[in-house]
């Protein structure tokens, strides 16, 4: 099942804001993962994970790995 961010946008930017928040930290959890480097500096490794990197028109960013499967 694939979950729409930008759906969870327009439901409530809050909601949004807590699935990205590590509660540990205090920061948005990050990438931690090479996949997505070739998207730009943004999606890094170590880069944050920001609502608009994930809505609009990078709303099909992320995917279920399902979808990928041959």
């Amino acid at each position: 099942m694939d979950i729409r961010e930008d759906d969870l946008l327009a439901l409530s930017a809050e909601v949004l804001d807590t699935l990205l928040r590590d509660h540990t930290t205090g920061r948005n959890i990050f990438w931690a993962t090479h996949d997505y480097e070739a998207l730009g500096s943004d999606y890094d490794y170590h880069s944050e994970i920001l609502p608009h990197l994930i809505t609009g028109e990078h709303g099909m960013v992320i995917r279920p790995r399902m979808l990928f499967l041959p």
